[in-house]
């Protein structure tokens, strides 16, 4: 357990650097040496820290297996779900021959 929680912390260290550390230092260093022409790079590592959260609760999902089994039983269950729906064909036409009305 220990090691497996362990793994997970390790993990959300490395997103803080890649989403949040990386593009604050990147736009800092835009600034401070006036880059021309850095506009989409700028949008970009002003978006990056956005992603984080997101990135941080899916890894959490996966790396702690007492999350990741039970995420695994829930959709396992939405897709038996799912596949016991049966649709039943219609007998309606599926496109009337005439569609334009050109006559």
């Amino acid at each position: 357990m220990n090691k497996m929680l362990f793994k997970a912390i390790m993990i959300q260290g490395a997103l803080i650097w890649i989403f949040g550390a990386i593009p604050s230092t990147i736009l800092g260093a835009m600034v401070v040496f006036q880059i021309p022409s850095g506009n989409l790079v700028a949008q970009i590592c002003m978006f990056m820290p956005l992603f984080y959260a997101n990135l941080d609760a899916l890894a959490l999902l996966y790396f702690i297996r007492p999350y990741r089994d039970y995420i695994k039983k829930m959709f396992g269950n939405f897709l038996i779900w799912i596949r016991l729906k049966k649709v039943a064909p219609s007998s309606a036409p599926i496109m009337d021959t005439n569609v334009l009305n050109l006559s």
